[in-house]
């Protein structure tokens, strides 16, 4: 074949078939082969679609690695900054944990009342 009916005859197949073409000219370019040609072209079809397949599979596996990479950062620094501040200003004793649980629970009665006084005055209506 010349290069002119090879051009001319790579227009006239698919995509499929021109890579075949190009990777076995020989078998190609007989015309008596063509039955043999197609199981090798349904091979080459579920190449690619395999391919296409595990390029996909690559790129969703890359994202939720990055996003656990990201998560394991910022937890490692949550961790790092908790042993950090127990080195810099050392543990709780229990003086220090009775005031913390104090302050809690005068907070949480604090806003208990404040939140009584609201529903109450949600209940009565408005005041004319």
């Amino acid at each position: 074949m010349t290069a002119i009916s090879t051009t001319e005859s790579l227009e006239r197949h698919t995509t499929q078939q021109k890579l075949f073409l190009i990777l076995c000219p020989k078998i190609g370019s007989r015309g008596n082969q063509k039955s043999f040609s197609t199981p090798i072209l349904d091979v080459v079809d579920r190449l690619a679609k395999g391919t296409q397949l595990l390029v996909h599979t690559v790129a969703y596996l890359t994202n939720d690695i990055r996003d656990l990479q990201d998560a394991n950062i910022a937890l490692s620094k949550g961790l790092r900054a908790k042993k950090t501040h127990l080195r810099q200003e050392g543990q709780l004793n229990l003086q220090d944990s009775k005031l913390i649980l104090e302050e809690e629970t005068k907070g949480k009665l604090i806003a208990a009342k404040i939140y009584e006084g609201s529903s109450n005055a949600f209940r009565s209506g408005p005041s004319i």
